[in-house]
C-alpha cells in the first residue's frame, strides 16, 4: 500500500519574497540579482505590485521574454531583471 506524502510536502513550492523587511522596503533589484530559478507570474507580480493581467500583456506584446511551459509561463531571471532595470528610473544604476 502506498502512503500519500504529508501536506507539507506537496506544499513545498517555493513562495515569493516579502517586499518589506524590519527595516523598511526590501531592494526589488536585489531579490531579482539574487534569483537563480525561473520566475512563475503571480511570483513576479507579487513582487513588482503589478497585475496578472498587466504582465501578461507585457509578455504577450514581447517586452519580456517568457517560455510556456505546459499551461504556465516562466520568465528568467536575467530576463526579469533587464526589464526592471531597463524601467526603473531615479537611482544610479550599478556597473557590475
Amino acid at each position: 500500500m502506498r502512503s500519500t506524502p504529508s501536506l507539507s510536502l506537496v506544499k513545498s513550492r517555493q513562495s515569493a519574497p516579502a517586499t518589506e523587511n524590519a527595516d523598511g522596503p526590501l531592494d526589488i533589484l536585489a531579490v531579482l540579482r539574487a534569483r537563480m530559478t525561473a520566475w512563475r507570474i503571480p511570483e513576479l507580480t507579487k513582487l513588482l505590485s503589478l497585475g496578472r493581467r498587466t504582465l501578461y500583456d507585457v509578455v504577450d506584446a514581447g517586452d519580456l521574454p517568457a517560455i510556456k511551459v505546459n499551461t504556465g509561463i516562466r520568465i528568467s531571471p536575467s530576463d526579469a531583471l533587464a526589464w526592471v532595470e531597463a524601467r526603473t528610473t531615479g537611482i544610479r544604476r550599478l556597473t557590475a
